[in-house]
């Protein structure tokens, strides 16, 4: 059921981009603020909005702008989001329906959670000045966790205690005879004092099934990690929302002592393995190199694919699943190892069904059953995401096999909401989930993200470049489609290779028009350079570009190692006109892939432009 909101906070909602509701009285939005992201404004939601608790709505930016300048950008103020005055009279006319007493240690009443019909929560103490009334906040009042002496006797006795999400979860969970507790408020309000009670406690987190009760859930996991026993994250099977309704369609003490105790231990007081293993050991054990696609994929490993909007990396990423599961060849490689492949779609999830349909129309032939599998919705892959998904994977791997091949697509998409691709910590938080998945699975992850303006480069923080094994671009200049290995593992070098995109029929549409999409096509042998005309400017540039190199022992240089000695050989009448003239030449070298610049340092391609450009130094042309 939608939430009831004021006129003021309908109007505040309606300005918004991106809104999405999150729970009961609660959405995310995209921060209106104008100096939000230095201008750039908010491409992943950050601004929380809370319907508060009839006292006005609560607005919380996480990039940290401040209220006034939000309310500002949309042409409103802060009596706007009050309540309209009807609202006290229309709460106090609601039916209790449940109170959860919160105690202390020895029982000792502290605060009441008060459940309402229709459904809201309010909290209330008892009033010391007059037995048997209220007062209606917990203001100067100690929080404690739900069901408090329960939790210190299963403690004392390591008994295992499983926080919830609500009051009705734990009393639940005591009904099939475990230790059940949470906090009040819900989810987004845990606090450090809880913690501390569970210090030294062996802890399940038991989340919603919703995005408020995953990050929830990880919050409660992220906070208790080295401070109690052990903590584990355990998503609940079936299709209820909750412990409660888990436990309505039948689940019991022993179910949920099993799925606890089917996950690893986070603190683990005695490592299994050593910290060093000696070589003479590592080589007597290791086992025969095995490819995924023969010289280009290893497992397990993690590897990027990155490209413009349009250069087709999508198409490759489906191609080369589509192979994988079936069998056959990738970027004139062999499949070495087919199985089942994952696709985790975080955009486009139709498209990517339609190019599927194309490639098995165009092939011939049929993906084979239980060999590939497409996500019904975007997932973000956070700490509890990842679990999600590792879990769901286990599921299907019983009867399908383990996978070899899991897809991202893409990695902006995949990021939680307050996230930011620069930031090098969200990225290496990122390959830490994918990573778990390659080594749950021994598998290859392969993630699909976008270019920067630099088209050599991926977007974003280099530790994501950095933390992979592998990295592939996909580029279209002047038509011409090719994939590029940027990095890849040990050093091997794999050449570019040319592909095109097809048009291939589906049929027609409920209209009776034409429905077609695309398929790769790979072009036989490897990618060859067409020479293109130069400019004196760009043959001085690129000979000052080689002398540059050769002064730094042949190791890419920057621009401010380059740039004197163009501007010694360039006949400019000024440094304005020789400035212009640098700018101009670099720009158009990049352009022509004659150069190359990756974290603004500059070099000459890998591939066969340096031979093209080594003809033209030794007194050639580029026609």
């Amino acid at each position: 059921m939608a939430a009831m909101t004021s006129d003021g906070l309908d109007r505040f909602l309606s300005q918004l981009s991106q809104v999405k509701q999150t729970g009961d009285g609660e959405w995310i939005a995209s921060c209106p603020a104008a100096r939000h992201g230095q201008g750039r404004g908010d491409v992943h939601p950050s601004l929380s909005i809370n319907r508060g608790n009839g006292s006005g709505a609560l607005l919380h930016c996480h990039a940290g702008c401040r209220n006034e300048d939000i309310l500002a950008a949309v042409g409103m103020g802060w009596p706007d989001l009050l309540p309209p005055k009807e609202t006290t009279r229309r709460k106090s006319s609601s039916t209790i329906v449940a109170t959860y007493d919160y105690t202390d240690d020895v029982g000792v009443l502290l605060y009441q959670a008060v459940r309402y019909e229709p459904k809201d929560f309010r909290q209330r103490r008892p009033d010391p000045d007059h037995p048997g009334k209220w007062i209606w906040n917990l203001k100067e009042t100690s929080r404690v966790l739900y069901r408090l002496p329960d939790v210190k006797k299963a403690i004392a006795a390591d008994e295992r205690v499983y926080v919830v999400e609500g009051e009705k979860d734990a009393d639940n969970s005591k009904k099939i005879g475990v230790t059940a507790t949470c906090n009040v408020g819900g989810a987004g309000k845990w606090k450090p004092e809880y913690s501390d009670v569970l210090r030294g406690a062996r802890v399940i987190v038991v989340p919603d099934a919703d995005e408020p009760g995953r990050k929830h859930a990880s919050q409660v996991f992220d906070a208790l990690r080295g401070i109690a026993k052990d903590v584990k994250i355990v998503p609940l099977p079936g299709d209820g929302k909750d412990v409660s309704d888990w436990i309505a369609a039948g689940g019991t003490r022993d179910q949920l002592e099993k799925l606890a105790a089917g996950l690893n231990t986070e603190a683990d007081p005695e490592p299994k393995l050593a910290l060093f293993e000696s070589i003479e050991s590592l080589l007597a054990n290791s086992t025969p190199q095995q490819w995924l696609i023969k010289g280009r994929l290893e497992i397990p490993s993690t590897v990027l694919c990155f490209g413009e909007s349009t250069a087709g990396k999508s198409f490759v990423a489906v191609d080369m699943a589509a192979n994988v599961a079936s069998g056959g060849s990738w970027a004139g490689a062999k499949v070495s190892t087919e199985g089942a492949v994952f696709y985790i779609a975080e955009e486009g999830r139709r498209g990517i069904i339609r190019r599927n349909d194309g490639w098995q129309r165009d092939q011939g032939r049929t993906i084979p059953p239980g060999r590939l599998f497409i996500s019904t919705s975007r997932i973000e892959l956070s700490d509890v995401g990842g679990l999600t998904v590792e879990k769901e994977i286990e599921r299907l791997a019983v009867a399908n096999g383990n996978p070899k091949l899991v897809i991202v697509d893409t990695y902006s998409r995949a990021l939680p909401p307050d996230a930011e691709e620069n930031d090098a910590g969200d990225a290496n938080a990122f390959l830490n989930v994918v990573d778990r998945l390659r080594d749950r699975f021994v598998c290859v992850v392969v993630i699909v993200h976008h270019c920067g303006l630099d088209k050599e480069r991926a977007r974003g923080s280099t530790a994501l470049k950095a933390g992979v094994d592998a990295e592939f671009s996909v580029s279209k200049r002047n038509g011409v489609r090719v994939v590029r290995w940027t990095k890849t593992k040990d050093g091997e070098d794999s050449p570019p290779i040319e592909f095109a995109l097809e048009s291939v029929s589906l049929g027609q549409d409920l209209d009776g028009d034409e429905v077609s999409t695309a398929v790769v096509r790979w072009k036989s042998g490897t990618f060859q350079n067409v020479p293109q005309k130069t400019t004196q400017n760009e043959k001085m540039a690129l000979e000052t570009l080689r002398q540059a190199i050769e002064e730094a022992n042949g190791l890419p240089v920057f621009v401010d190692a380059w740039r004197p000695i163009f501007y010694g050989k360039h006949t400019g009448d000024n440094d304005e006109a020789k400035r212009k003239a640098f700018k101009r030449v670099r720009d158009s070298l990049v352009k022509k892939e004659l150069i190359r610049v990756d974290d603004a340092m500059y070099s000459v391609p890998a591939d066969n432009c340096r031979d093209l450009i080594s003809n033209l130094l030794s007194g050639g042309d580029l026609k």
